[in-house]
């Protein structure tokens, strides 16, 4: 769906209650709001793989819901949202640590990059 006009709040809300096994999602350049990222991670908490780079409104209220709910995440791409802070994605780690044995290799540069990598721990 990355950067297809229309898809929105509404989009994201069928795909939470239609589609709950869903484990990757792109909404990049969409224009999906924390509402409609916080229902997504609330109702398809196998989700692993999340592209919501582009969405200049998104903040840190969807990182918290994907932290709280998506215990399973891997890959999330987040640049060109200025609005998720630091402290949100180190949030995340810290989270998805404690759930399940994962570790996250961030970039020293992850704030500029297209990427937050979550990897397996051996």
């Amino acid at each position: 769906m990355a950067g297809l006009k229309g898809i929105d709040d509404s989009i994201a809300f069928s795909i939470a209650q239609n589609c709950k096994s869903v484990i990757h999602v792109s909404f990049k350049n969409c224009e999906l709001t924390d509402a409609g990222v916080c229902e997504i991670a609330t109702n398809c908490s196998k989700l692993s793989v999340l592209a919501l780079s582009g969405m200049a409104d998104l903040t840190d209220r969807s990182i918290f819901a994907l932290a709280e709910n998506c215990h399973e995440m891997r890959d999330l791409f987040v640049a060109g949202c200025p609005k998720i802070t630091r402290q949100a994605i180190t949030y995340l780690k810290v989270k998805l640590l404690r759930a399940g044995g994962w570790y996250m290799y961030v970039p020293e540069i992850f704030f500029k990059s297209l990427i937050v990598r979550l990897r397996v721990k051996v």
